[in-house]
């Protein structure tokens, strides 16, 4: 018999900081914001953010309303880890200046995924979810993913509106065309996809990303 290996990863539920105003300030935001990952290795560490080096370029990446050390006074990242971080897309989050702020991070050498809980990452009273990365806990491959909605389809791009901001997405490397009618899946403006492949973010109009890969999410209603 062939054996079969899985990758197994330790996830830690961390306790957001008690801060009041950061949870009502992060509340207001999520609303107006997309799910966003992006893998890669941590490269530098400044004040108060991580750089991420990936395929497409580099990312700023901050653990707002985190606790500062895990048990052991050890950080969650250090410099060279191949990371994938999880956060909200915030407007500015993809500028030159621009920083993510991560609710969730994958840590590939050791096995482990941390997650932030609390009022920071959901405006319920009710335990928040927590929020994996698309990808799962896969190797680390410097793409990223993001979810939103089709706004514009023109010459083979979609334009897709996630949160308050809009990314073009080229569909050219995928290995069928999304919007003919022979294949199974037909994209249309209005669809709600989760785009995966390499980011670049100092394209002369916006940040871009190659799509190798592109799922339709479907929302069905329980039966009553």
């Amino acid at each position: 018999m062939v054996p079969r290996w899985v990758a197994a990863a330790t996830v830690f539920l961390l306790a957001s900081t008690p801060d009041d105003s950061i949870a009502q300030d992060l509340s207001h935001e999520q609303s107006m914001q997309s799910l966003f990952s992006i893998s890669g290795q941590v490269v530098d560490a400044l004040d108060g953010h991580y750089v991420v080096k990936s395929e497409g370029g580099r990312t700023k990446i901050r653990f707002r309303g985190w606790p500062s050390d895990l048990s052991g006074d050890r950080s969650v990242l250090g410099i060279g880890d191949n990371v994938t971080a999880v956060g909200w897309l915030g407007l500015d989050a993809l500028t030159a200046d621009g920083i993510l702020d991560i609710v969730g991070v994958y840590v590939e050498d050791r096995h482990a995924y941390f997650a932030l809980s609390g009022s920071d990452v959901s405006a319920s009273k009710s335990p928040a979810p927590i929020l994996l990365p698309s990808g799962g806990f896969g190797p680390v491959d410097g793409r990223a993913s993001l979810t939103g909605i089709i706004s514009e389809i023109e010459d083979g791009e979609l334009n897709v509106r996630a949160g308050d901001i809009r990314i073009l997405v080229e569909t050219s490397s995928l290995s069928y065309n999304p919007f003919d009618d022979i294949g199974i899946q037909r994209l249309t403006l209005g669809d709600t996809v989760t785009v995966g492949g390499v980011l670049e973010q100092n394209a002369e109009d916006g940040p871009r990303l190659r799509a190798d890969r592109v799922t339709t999410i479907f929302v069905i209603s329980a039966a009553m």
